[in-house]
């Protein structure tokens, strides 16, 4: 059985084309050594609705960087397992889904929710992990953010794959699995600009992919809205103007892919037990630990 980590940059519904066509979903696959296996930039839809399992998906989406003329590389249902780490929203306020969807709540249980004090504490916007991960970096809201199209994205695409939320904080599909002990492909939340400083080090000591072999995935950015925390190196233009650095996207899903292990060694060594509020319901972002 092989075990793979996989990042995904989560793009909007219409990405790689339109307004930024510089934006799109970005997913890198590594293997258990994190050996760099693959990646795909573009958009899902094209491979989602005609797949029946994420292996399935997987396999149309990402091409085989080992191959010049790159061939495509499929992956096996039963026996590979696949650990993914999604850079997208994976659960909503509870307060903000209470207010849509629950006719007759209260003026008494409305008047306790009505928001106080900073935007992070306003419940109807963030959730409480997001407000947990603001001592590292400060999040996204998907309610304020404009990140509604990646959040319900991802969620269709596990629906759609046969995931289901588990009562942690983590997305599991046993679907494929003959044997129902084992713990069948996981996917979760999180968030590679908060995790990448924690992480970048080790993810440039241990990649087992030369920046060489990205090179074809190298870009020229404007550096008036290029990031500063990036993975790999960037390459300012004489005038200043522009930048050149590998695919952002791309950056950011090495850097969930590397979440990805880090979680599921996390686990190996203490798996979540029960139910753990409120992440049952609302989702966790899941970053690696500090040590």
């Amino acid at each position: 059985m092989a075990t793979y980590y996989v990042g995904w940059d989560v793009g909007a519904w219409n990405c790689s084309g339109g307004k930024n066509p510089q934006s799109h979903d970005a997913i890198a696959v590594f293997d258990k050594d994190f050996n760099f296996v693959s990646c795909g930039l573009g958009n899902i839809k094209a491979s989602l609705l005609d797949s029946t399992n994420f292996a399935d998906f997987l396999s149309k989406f990402v091409v085989s960087d080992k191959e010049k003329n790159e061939l495509p590389i499929t992956f096996d249902e039963q026996n590979d397992r696949f650990i993914i780490a999604i850079d997208a929203v994976l659960g909503w306020p509870t307060s903000f889904l209470r207010l849509l969807t629950e006719p007759n709540i209260s003026r008494k249980e409305l008047k306790a929710l009505f928001p106080n004090g900073a935007s992070i504490e306003n419940k109807f916007l963030f959730r409480q992990t997001e407000r947990e991960v603001k001592k590292t970096k400060m999040p996204l809201s998907a309610v304020k953010d404009q990140i509604g199209s990646q959040s319900t994205k991802a969620i269709f695409l596990l629906k759609y794959l046969g995931f289901s939320k588990e009562k942690c904080s983590a997305w599991k599909d046993k679907s494929a699995w003959k044997d129902k002990e084992v713990n069948g492909n996981i996917a979760i939340e999180t968030y590679p600009g908060a995790g990448l400083m924690a992480c970048k080090e080790k993810i440039l000591n241990k990649l087992n992919c030369k920046q060489e072999n990205l090179s074809k995935y190298r870009l020229s950015y404007s550096t008036k809205g290029l990031k500063k925390d990036l993975l790999f190196d960037v390459v300012v233009s004489p005038d200043g103007k522009t930048a050149t650095t590998i695919d952002v996207d791309l950056q950011d899903a090495i850097v969930c892919s590397w979440i990805a292990k880090t979680y599921k060694e996390e686990m190996d060594n203490s798996p979540e037990k029960g139910i753990i509020e409120p992440y049952a319901f609302e989702g966790r972002i899941w970053l690696p630990p500090k040590k």
